[in-house]
């Protein structure tokens, strides 16, 4: 894979961070013709295309131009919970996932995944953008505390489900917003029930003066929370709503991550880091003191569907080689075997993914985490762009899959989503026996089904 260096790059008037600062040299020594040009007050879009072209035309232009630049900003506050960086991953209509906390390092990515959900998300700033105030490591810290404090107060009250759905994530946002309130800086040996203890008595004013319904049954058992022990494991995770890795050569944000969550407070409170990617951008990574505490989580797919669908990603080998070499480094790595894409021959295609994967990584499986599945699916509001943007896939969706949501997505039929999991489980498990089988975005009764449980 190409390491990405932008020909336009859009900044925000008045960055001076170091990490502005490392960006910009960065990308000038990978590409000394980077036009650097001030991101105008409420410009969302560094560029204009061409009038008088048809449609297609001109979104064709205007993807591949998103794709080659990058913007340069500082992050605001969230309104919901006053973090700038974090916030809670919302699982809905009994989508079984675990509890995470999403990390808003950057937006976008300059991969090209045609069926990629950002592609609506983002559709009004859809240029990877890179924050820039991000390498704040007092507030960075402070805020991983918050989170942590929340959380373990939701699951202490509410016990921990097979997901966290929207009013989850409003309540875990309203505690956030209590504690940002109550507490100034931490430390980060510091673990959070000491931070809650030393802080109860503002907690405790700062509730009080909360008109939320939503956490009025939380006020009258604040002196007998404990939070000695996490309640629940938290992951952070990194490639959400980005390439966990892809523009790490520019950012070192890795290191940076890594280095805080290998702390022994932060790991005792419950929370471990993890990266997504589609890349092969790993260099970073070596030689760090992770204390067993991060991931490397791959996503990966057949040769095919990545030539069609998964442009300027790292191939396949390379994805799986690089997670050797993480494994040689000490770290776990995690494959999402994702989004299988239904042809003539689903199973036996990937099942020569999951060949590969034992090959490159089995001979470490005490460094392997358990194997993810997950089929190609589409929210009702991406369907549009991707009519425009690939006729091709659009044909697929009204081939293969449901017209009406079926989980807040359109997915393939149940009874071959069944069949084609439980085909590929039986294999793993064959042939990487104790490995194990997770399923991705799907609910309960098709993990049972499938033969899975979730723990």
């Amino acid at each position: 894979m190409k390491l990405f260096y932008p020909e336009l790059v859009a900044y925000e008037k008045g960055l001076n961070s170091p990490l502005y600062l490392q960006i910009r040299n960065r990308i000038l020594a990978g590409n000394q013709k980077t036009i650097f040009q001030e991101l105008k007050k409420g410009q969302k879009i560094p560029f204009t295309l061409p009038q008088g072209i048809n449609r297609q035309s001109r979104d064709k232009q205007f993807w591949s131009k998103t794709k080659k630049t990058l913007i340069l900003r500082d992050k605001q506050l969230n309104r919901d919970s006053n973090l700038r960086f974090f916030h809670p991953f919302v699982s809905v209509d009994h989508i079984i996932e675990d509890y995470k906390f999403i990390i808003s390092m950057e937006n976008e990515c300059p991969n090209n995944c045609l069926y990629c959900y950002l592609q609506a998300s983002c559709k009004d700033t859809p240029v990877p953008t890179i924050f820039t105030n991000f390498q704040d490591k007092d507030d960075l810290i402070r805020e991983i505390k918050l989170a942590l404090l929340g959380i373990n107060m939701y699951t202490q009250e509410n016990g921990k489900n097979d997901c966290l759905g929207r009013e989850g994530k409003a309540v875990i946002n309203r505690l956030i917003t209590i504690f940002e309130k109550s507490i100034g800086s931490v430390s980060i040996d510091l673990p959070i029930n000491d931070i809650y203890k030393s802080n109860l008595k503002k907690i405790k004013e700062n509730f009080q003066h909360s008109r939320a319904t939503m956490i009025a049954n939380y006020k009258s058992k604040l002196g007998s929370y404990d939070f000695e022990k996490p309640h629940t494991r938290t992951k952070f995770m990194a490639g959400e709503i980005n390439d966990g890795l892809a523009l790490d050569h520019l950012t070192d944000n890795s290191k940076y991550l890594v280095e805080i969550f290998a702390n022994h407070t932060i790991k005792g409170d419950g929370g471990f880091l993890q990266f997504r990617t589609k890349s092969n951008n790993i260099s970073n990574l070596k030689g760090i003191i992770q204390n067993d505490n991060t991931n490397i989580s791959f996503s990966v797919n057949s040769p095919t569907a990545i030539r069609k669908f998964e442009l300027s990603t790292a191939s396949l080998d390379k994805r799986l080689s690089a997670a050797r070499q993480l494994q040689d480094w000490g770290y776990k790595v995690k494959i999402n075997v994702e989004p299988i894409i239904m042809h003539a021959d689903t199973v036996s295609t990937y099942k020569l993914v999951l060949d590969n994967i034992n090959d490159k990584l089995i001979i470490k499986p005490e460094l392997l985490r358990p194997i993810t599945l997950g089929m190609l699916r589409f929210g009702a509001n991406i369907l549009e762009i991707i009519q425009s943007r690939n006729p091709r896939l659009y044909k697929h969706y009204q081939d293969h899959m449901t017209d009406k949501l079926e989980h807040e997505k359109h997915r393939y039929p149940e009874k071959w989503r069944i069949k084609t999991y439980t085909e590929l489980t039986n294999y793993i498990n064959k042939t990487m026996p104790g490995i194990g089988v997770e399923l991705s975005t799907e609910p309960r009764f098709i993990w049972e089904k499938v033969g899975l449980q979730f723990n």
